[in-house]
């Protein structure tokens, strides 16, 4: 296992995707870090939506507000929420996880490693902890480049309450990387990357709330009201999450995160051991 792990990590550091996604990132940080600070005259009608207002209402599209503290500085913190919460982050992660899963099938080296392995759900599961390294490394990038990001554009830079930071970090990588897997998974399924890109870029848009509603409406009628569809998606919780999250609402992210990523393990492995290999 410990040399399945290696060796997908080895490749990769190698994809060139890799590299590009994070360049495209730092430069789509710097730029929406500028485009704020041009609008600070308008950032009063820019403030991130409550939870109670996601559930009435969600926008479709990626759409980040990012509000100020009292004394009209920003924070971090305050470009890590408004990122995180609007999927911007995990717009770039999907994208590199169908890639990344897809890989093997794509330069067919997967013909030759296949039937070098005495369980082929070890390739999985290797792939998994691939993704939850390149999880985390988006993020660690992502808020360097933030940090730096703001010193350049506003001259300072403030990271927030460093408790309620790192906590809200953590959370989201765990969400996120159950994301990653789900993306993984539909990836394995269809084997198709485009369709596979249609479907989880629409995810990060929002473009599934029309699936939702119909699914709330339907409940509805059941005789069940105030039911929320989104609420107990990945994506829901990612939006969701509050800056501060309470012990329950951590332990509900966590537990979220931890049913989704095993349930797409067991999918993924039970998929690749049926298939075969071409």
């Amino acid at each position: 296992m410990s040399r399945a792990i290696r060796m997908d990590l080895y490749k990769m550091f190698k994809m060139k995707s890799f590299y590009v996604i994070l360049i495209v990132m730092a430069a789509v940080t710097l730029w929406s870090t500028g485009m704020i600070k041009a609008e600070m005259k308008d950032v009063d009608e820019q403030q991130s939506q409550s939870i109670e207002q996601e559930e009435e209402v969600v926008n479709v599209g990626i759409n980040v507000g990012v509000s100020s503290q009292s004394d009209g500085k920003f924070t971090l913190m305050d470009f890590a929420f408004g990122n995180i919460q609007g999927k911007v982050i995990a717009l770039f992660l999907v994208i590199f996880s169908v890639l990344f899963a897809s890989s093997d099938n794509t330069t067919g080296y997967i013909k030759n490693i296949g039937g070098q392995v005495s369980r082929r759900s070890m390739l999985i599961i290797s792939k998994a902890a691939g993704l939850l390294v390149y999880t985390i490394l988006l993020f660690g990038i992502y808020l360097l480049v933030q940090l730096v990001s703001n010193g350049i554009i506003f001259g300072y830079m403030k990271l927030g309450n460093v408790s309620d930071l790192l906590s809200y970090i953590g959370l989201q990588i765990w969400l996120h990387f159950a994301f990653a897997l789900i993306c993984m998974a539909i990836a394995y399924i269809v084997k198709n990357n485009v369709f596979t890109m249609i479907v989880v870029i629409s995810m990060c848009a929002n473009l599934m709330i029309i699936f939702y509603n119909g699914i709330d409406k339907i409940i509805e009628k059941a005789g069940i009201e105030g039911f929320h569809m989104i609420k107990y998606t990945i994506t829901g919780r990612i939006a969701m999450l509050s800056s501060q999250a309470s012990g329950n609402e951590a332990a509900g992210a966590l537990v979220a995160g931890t049913v989704v990523i095993v349930a797409m393990l067991i999918v993924g492995c039970a998929v690749f051991e049926k298939r075969d290999i071409v």
